[in-house]
């Protein structure tokens, strides 16, 4: 790329909501990190994050406005590594200005690594963090080289809109709009300037497994319920009339052949009645069980994409100016919001070479929100619970709740909180 010349790429299905429902309240950040055995080297951090985003550029890109979509374009700077000094998922997608929406930054051990939600989804993030992890501990111990991993897919396959790739186009039985009842909300007071409240668990992975286990479950859907139940022992009796529904991010890459390091997932709503059904674990974990094993069914999820991807194609859509989709996308992202409790990602246990486990202590990852949102990670034996709110009362109750919870169940686990100046 020359001065007089540069790339753009269009936004992906999923990634074209966020520009328009990006605010300071709700930046749509994440923030993703790994703790290291010893002190970050700033100087060795910087030359990792230039040579990993060479295998990343579609990273190295602002955000710009076209007449009917906006778009990303990729520009020449590279982030500036610094020590953290901005408060957690600051946003990064400013309409007056053309910033990159990816930083870097350290804090003693910490390797800390943000991005705007249009970049990328959770997975995508994730991997662009284990790739620079092993560049810079590669550089910090030149043993390792002949042990860092080779990156998944070509650059054009991280590159590539797998929503676009798998779009099929084929008709099927429109589904009438239905307005989803409002969901039960936290709130309270929140906290000045808008920041989050993080609050974070640490447990053996092999302690939750087992309590999983117990319960006839996997990790994914028996953290869920915990959670469930853990807003149900917060709530107000006042308040249950109205369901608890937690939106839980689907990562499509495991029902369709795709390596993009871009957006590639669909939600599913996970929704109890708490005036209607049972607050007991046992009960809430049977239809949480239920409830993924309706939407996971890949028919199902196949189904969701193109339903996703049909109102894009659609030749009216397209020529809509963008000031109008701009009003229409902040009322379906408000509708939704209405919809929604809360939301949990899980994603999964992050391996690395035998060879850099000694040096890595734990992964963990907080995403921004104007409700409540809990990252499930895990690394080694070491599984993390990242709790994000702006709320600090009710939110961090929840918090509370859930890690009372998983001590009932015979989990041990540790716990901390950002402290706000």
């Amino acid at each position: 790329m020359t001065a007089k010349t540069s790339r753009w790429s269009r936004l992906d299905n999923a990634a074209k909501i966020f520009p328009s429902s990006t605010s300071r309240r709700d930046s749509k950040v994440f923030r993703f990190y790994c703790q290291l055995d010893r002190p970050v080297e700033p100087e060795h951090l910087t030359l990792a994050v230039e040579q990993v985003l060479a295998h990343f550029p579609f990273y190295r890109c602002t955000m710009r406005k076209g007449m009917f979509w906006y778009f990303l374009e990729e520009i020449r700077k590279f982030p500036r590594v610094a020590q953290e000094s901005e408060p957690p998922c600051a946003q990064k997608a400013h309409p007056d200005r053309h910033d990159l929406l990816l930083s870097v930054s350290y804090y003693r051990c910490r390797i800390n690594v943000e991005m705007y939600h249009a970049l990328a989804d959770g997975t995508g993030a994730l991997d662009f963090l284990k790739a620079l992890v092993c560049r810079y501990l590669v550089l910090c111990h030149p043993q390792l080289a002949g042990e860092e991993p080779q990156f998944d897919g070509s650059l054009q396959e991280r590159m590539a809109d797998s929503f676009r790739q798998h779009y099929r186009g084929e008709k099927m039985a429109r589904r009438g709009f239905h307005l989803q009842p409002a969901a039960y909300h936290l709130s309270g007071r929140k906290l000045p300037e808008d920041r989050l409240q993080l609050v974070e668990g640490v447990a053996s992975a092999s302690q939750v497994a087992a309590a999983a286990k117990a319960r006839g479950a996997t990790v994914g859907m028996y953290l869920c319920a915990v959670f469930q139940q853990a807003i149900y022992r917060q709530m107000p009796a006042s308040q249950t009339k109205r369901p608890v529904v937690v939106s839980m991010p689907i990562n499509l890459r495991n029902f369709f052949d795709s390596r993009t390091a871009r957006n590639f997932f669909s939600v599913m709503p996970l929704s109890r009645n708490f005036s209607q059904q049972s607050g007991e674990l046992e009960d809430i974990l049977e239809q949480v069980k239920e409830d993924f094993r309706r939407e996971l069914e890949p028919q199902r999820v196949a189904q969701r994409v193109e339903e996703l991807c049909r109102l894009e194609y659609n030749l009216f859509t397209r020529m809509v100016p963008l000031v109008l989709k701009d009003v229409v996308m902040m009322y379906g992202n408000k509708l939704f919001n209405r919809s929604v409790t809360g939301a949990i990602s899980n994603l999964g246990r992050v391996s690395f070479p035998a060879a850099f486990q000694p040096y890595i202590q734990r992964m963990g990852a907080f995403n921004s929100t104007s409700r409540i949102h809990l990252c499930l990670c895990s690394c080694g034996d070491a599984m993390t619970f990242g709790f994000a709110t702006p709320f600090s009362g009710s939110g961090v109750e929840v918090a509370r709740h859930f890690f009372r919870i998983l001590r009932e169940e015979g989990v041990e686990i540790t716990v901390a909180a950002n402290r706000l100046e």
